[in-house]
C-alpha cells in the first residue's frame, strides 16, 4: 500500500500561453512545494519549451489543443490521484497569486484537516482590482450563496487546496472558468467544509495582462450554468445538504412532543412531585439524551476522560464552552445529577418547556434572590449547576469572553468547578449554519478545580478570567501536531486514537503490509492524519 509524499500535497498549475510568467511561478512555487504538476492546456507559445529548461523535475500533462481551464484542472486532479496524493494546491500561471502564500494555505490545512477545501480569499483594494473583475466576483458570490446558502468572500480565486477524495462531478465539469465555481458548489452539496483563507493578489498593468476571458460569450455561459445549478440545488443540493438536519431534528421534535412531554406529565401526575421522583426522572432522561447523541447523523461522538472523573457525583458548578445547540444534549448524556440554566426561548417553548421544568432547569431571566434560592435548593438536594460561561454560542470555535456567573456561584455556594471542553461541535453545527456537517465531536473532561484553589485567583472576577485563559490554552494545545518517528504497532495505535480526538498527527515510515497495520493507517488518514516517508 503506497502513501503520498511530502505532506500528501502536490501543487497543480494549469497554463495556457503564459510564457511570460510560467517559469517565475514554477520557480517560486518549488521553494515551498517540490511536487508540482503543470497542465499544458494546448499552449501555442514557448511555454512547453521553457518548462523543459527547469533544473528540477516536475510532472507535465499536455493537451494537443486548448480544452479550457475546467478540463485542465480535471486532468491535473486525475494525475494527482494516480500519483497517490491526498491534496492538490492549485495556483494560476499568470502571476496573479503569490506562491509565498503557500505556507499560509498549508498552516490553514494543519488546523483544518479532513473533508475540507481551502479557498484563497484575495484581499482586494480599490486600486489593485479591475472593475470587471470586482463585478465578476460579486456576481459569482451571489449565485454561489443562492445555490448553497453559504457565504464565501471570493469564489473566483484560483489559489485553493482541494482534498482529492472530496471532489465531485469531475466528469461533468464545464470546460472554462466556471468549472472552479462548479467544484465549490458540488462540494458544498456533499457537505464538504469550505474555509476561506486570506491571500494576496497582484494585478499587473493593463498592457501586461494576459487574459483569455471573453466577456459576452463567457458571461452568457456562466449565466446559463447558474440557471442549471439553481435547478440542481432545488432537486438535489438542498435535499442532500439538509436531510440529516431535517431527519435528526424532526425526529427529536416529534418524539419530544408526542412521547416525552405526555410521559413527563403522566409520570409526575402518578408519582407526585417529590425529590425522589425528580431524581428518578433525571436518571430516566440520561439514556434518552445518549440516544439522541448517537442518533444524530454524521456526528462521531467520543468522551475524553483520562482521569476517570465521575461527573456531578457531588454538587459542583459545571462549566462548558458553548459551540452549538447540541451542547446541552451531550452534557445531559454525561450525568443525570445537574440542572441547567436555559435561555428564555427554550424555557417558554411549548415543546421543551414541560421537560425542561421537570428537569429543574430555570430561565436566565430569573434574577436575584429567586434564582439563588432555587440554586441553593437543588445543590442541597445533591445536584450540580451547569453554566455556559460565554453566555452565547461561538461562530468560529474559539473561546469567547467568559461572564463571571460560574465563578460567582462557585464562591457563593462554596462549590468546586468542573470544567468540560467541547471540541468539534462548532464545525458540526454552529450558529451561522442550519445544515449538519459530518464531524468528530469530543467532550474533554478536565480535572476538577477545588473550592478555594488560589491558583485561579482570590476572587471570582479574577477566577473568571483565569478560567477563560485555561479553556483557551487547552483548546489550542490540543491542536498541536503530534509526530511519531516510526510505524510500530504502539505508535500507530496511539496516532489513530489522537487523530480521532482531533489532533494533527504525522507518522514517518513505511507501513508494514499486514491487515492490522493497514487498518490503523486508514484510521489515521481518515481523520486527517499524515503518513510520510522519503
Amino acid at each position: 500500500m503506497q502513501y503520498s509524499k511530502r505532506q500528501h500535497i502536490c501543487a497543480l498549475i494549469p497554463t495556457y500561453n503564459n510564457a511570460g510568467t510560467i517559469l517565475d511561478v514554477v520557480h517560486r512555487t518549488h521553494k515551498y512545494q517540490t511536487d508540482i504538476i503543470v497542465v499544458n492546456d494546448g499552449c501555442t507559445d514557448d511555454t512547453l519549451a521553457l518548462l523543459g529548461t527547469l533544473d528540477f523535475p516536475i510532472t507535465i500533462v499536455s493537451f494537443d489543443r486548448n480544452k479550457g481551464k475546467g478540463r485542465a484542472l480535471a486532468a491535473g486532479f486525475r494525475k494527482a490521484i494516480e500519483m497517490g496524493f491526498d491534496y492538490a494546491l492549485t495556483i494560476d500561471a499568470d502571476g496573479q497569486h503569490y506562491p509565498e502564500d503557500i505556507p499560509v494555505m498549508l498552516r490553514a490545512l494543519d488546523v483544518n484537516p479532513g473533508r475540507v477545501i481551502l479557498v484563497g480569499s484575495r484581499q482586494f483594494t480599490d486600486d489593485n482590482m479591475p472593475g470587471k473583475s470586482k463585478f465578476a466576483n460579486k456576481f459569482s458570490n451571489f449565485w454561489f450563496r443562492l445555490q448553497t446558502t453559504i457565504n464565501l468572500p471570493d469564489t473566483q480565486t484560483g489559489m485553493r487546496v482541494y482534498r482529492l477524495d472530496c471532489l465531485y462531478g469531475l466528469n461533468i465539469l464545464t470546460s472554462r472558468y466556471e468549472a472552479e465555481l462548479e467544484l465549490l458548489v458540488f462540494a458544498a452539496w456533499r457537505n464538504v467544509q469550505l474555509i476561506p483563507v486570506p491571500i494576496r493578489v497582484y494585478y499587473p498593468p493593463q498592457e501586461e495582462r494576459v487574459s483569455h476571458f471573453r466577456p459576452i460569450r463567457d458571461f452568457t455561459r456562466i449565466s446559463i450554468l447558474n440557471c442549471f445549478l439553481c435547478l440542481g440545488a432545488l432537486l438535489f443540493g438542498y435535499v442532500n445538504m439538509y436531510w440529516r438536519t431535517v431527519c435528526s431534528f424532526g425526529w427529536f421534535g416529534l418524539t419530544m412532543l408526542l412521547i416525552f412531554t405526555p410521559f413527563s406529565l403522566l409520570y409526575f401526575l402518578i408519582r407526585g412531585n417529590t425529590p425522589q421522583t425528580r431524581a428518578r426522572y433525571h436518571e430516566l432522561m440520561q439514556p434518552v439524551a445518549k440516544h439522541y447523541c448517537f442518533m444524530l447523523g454524521g456526528m462521531y461522538y467520543k468522551i475524553d476522560n483520562p482521569h476517570h472523573i465521575q461527573i456531578a457525583d457531588h454538587p459542583s458548578v459545571i462549566t462548558c464552552n458553548h459551540q452549538s445547540l447540541l451542547d446541552i444534549m451531550i452534557c445531559l448524556s454525561l450525568s443525570p445529577r445537574f440542572v441547567v440554566m436555559v435561555k428564555d426561548y427554550i424555557w417558554f417553548n411549548p415543546v421543551f418547556h414541560t421537560v425542561a421544568k421537570k428537569l429543574d432547569c430555570f430561565p436566565l431571566s430569573l434574577e436575584g434572590e429567586a434564582k439563588e434560592a432555587l440554586m441553593r435548593r437543588v445543590t442541597e438536594e445533591g445536584y450540580s449547576i451547569f453554566v455556559f460561561p460565554e453566555g452565547t454560542r461561538t461562530a468560529t470555535g474559539e473561546i469567547g469572553r467568559f461572564h463571571r456567573g460560574a465563578a460567582y456561584y462557585a464562591e457563593l455556594f462554596k462549590l468546586p468547578i468542573q470544567p468540560i471542553i467541547m471540541e468539534g461541535l462548532c464545525d458540526y453545527m454552529n450558529r451561522r449554519q442550519f445544515a449538519i456537517k459530518p464531524n468528530n465531536v469530543v467532550a474533554h473532561i478536565l480535572p476538577e478545580i477545588p473550592y478555594g484553589d488560589l491558583s485561579f485567583g482570590r476572587c471570582y472576577k479574577r477566577q473568571t478570567k483565569s478560567l477563560e485563559l485555561y479553556y483557551d490554552a487547552y483548546l489550542h494545545s490540543n491542536r498541536i501536531e503530534k509526530t511519531f518517528q516510526s510505524t510500530t504497532m504502539e505508535n500507530l495505535t496511539q496516532a489513530a486514537e489522537l487523530a480521532e480526538q482531533g489532533y494533527s498527527v504525522t507518522v514517518f515510515g513505511q507501513i508494514p503490509d499486514e491487515d492490522v497495520f493497514v487498518e490503523l493507517a486508514m484510521r489515521i488518514t481518515r481523520h486527517g492524519g499524515r503518513i510520510l516517508w522519503a
